[in-house]
C-alpha cells in the first residue's frame, strides 16, 4: 500500500493536487478521522496556506502561524512527527497547543526540505476511537517523509516553469510567454466581442545611455522599468519583456 500511496505521490507535480491527494493518502492509510497541512506562503513570509479535510473552515484558520513563531524553531530543531501531549511540555509552544488541542488535533509532523520547514501536517485521532499503535505512528512518518519530497519536487517543477517563461533580466514575463498570452487574449475577445488594448514600449536613447554609463548601468535601467510598469498595472493586465 505504501509503495502505491509513494509511486502516486511522486507522479504528481501540481502542487494543489498533490496538497489534496498527500491528505486523502494520510487519511486513508492510516485511519484518521482528519487531517490539515499549513504551508508556508512565501509572499507573505506566513504560515498561512491552508488545506484540510474533514475540519469546518473558520475553525482551521486558528492554526496559522508567523515564520518566527517557536513552533518553527521547535520543527527545525526536532524534524520527526510528535504527539500533542509531548509538544504541551514545552512553555513556549502553549500558544500553539492550545489551538490544536481546540481542533482535536492528536499528531503534528514538520514538512522540512532545502533546510526549511515548508509547513506542517496536523491530524486527529484514528477513526471509531481506535488504538493509535507504533506501527500507525510508523506508516506516518514514512508518509510524511514520502510528502515532503514531493512538495520539494513540485515546488521545484514550478520553479523551472516560472524560469521558463521569465526574463532573467527584469523579472518579467518574456517572450515565449507573451506569444501564448496573445493568442488567449484575442481568442477570448472574439468569443466576447470585447476590444484588446496592447502597448509597446522603448527606452529612448538607450544604446547610448548602456556606451556612455556602461551595461551594468543600463540594466539597472532595465529592471527599474519593469519594477515601474509592474507596479502601474491593473491585476488582470500583463507585462512582458518583448526583446533581450
Amino acid at each position: 500500500n505504501l509503495v502505491e500511496a509513494s509511486n502516486e505521490i511522486y507522479s504528481i507535480l501540481d502542487f494543489k493536487q498533490l496538497i489534496n491527494s498527500a491528505l486523502l493518502t494520510i487519511i486513508g492509510q492510516v485511519g484518521f478521522q482528519c487531517a490539515f497541512i499549513v504551508m508556508y506562503n512565501a509572499f507573505q513570509h506566513r504560515y498561512n496556506q491552508i488545506f484540510q479535510k474533514g475540519f469546518k473552515s473558520f475553525e482551521i484558520e486558528k492554526v496559522k502561524f508567523e515564520m518566527e513563531a517557536p513552533l518553527v524553531k521547535y520543527f527545525l530543531k526536532n524534524r520527526t512527527p510528535v504527539y500533542l501531549s509531548k509538544l504541551e511540555t514545552h512553555k513556549e509552544l502553549e500558544s500553539h497547543c492550545k489551538v490544536f488541542k481546540d481542533l482535536g488535533i492528536f499528531l503534528i509532523a514538520p514538512i522540512i526540505y532545502s533546510e526549511r520547514l515548508q509547513g506542517i501536517i496536523g491530524t486527529s485521532e484514528k477513526l471509531f476511537g481506535k488504538d493509535f499503535s507504533q506501527t500507525d505512528f510508523e506508516i506516518f512518518h514514512i508518509l510524511v517523509n514520502i510528502i515532503s519530497i514531493s512538495i520539494g519536487n513540485a515546488c521545484l517543477y514550478e520553479e523551472v516553469k516560472k524560469l521558463s517563461l521569465t526574463d532573467a533580466m527584469t523579472n518579467l514575463h518574456n517572450y515565449r510567454y507573451f506569444e501564448g498570452r496573445l493568442k488567449e487574449e484575442l481568442n477570448r475577445a472574439r468569443r466576447n466581442r470585447a476590444k484588446v488594448s496592447l502597448l509597446m514600449l522603448d527606452i529612448d536613447h538607450f544604446k547610448n545611455y548602456n556606451d556612455t554609463l556602461g551595461h551594468q548601468t543600463g540594466d539597472d535601467a532595465l529592471r527599474q522599468v519593469g519594477t515601474i510598469l509592474k507596479s502601474t498595472v491593473r491585476d488582470d493586465d500583463i507585462v512582458t519583456r518583448y526583446g533581450g
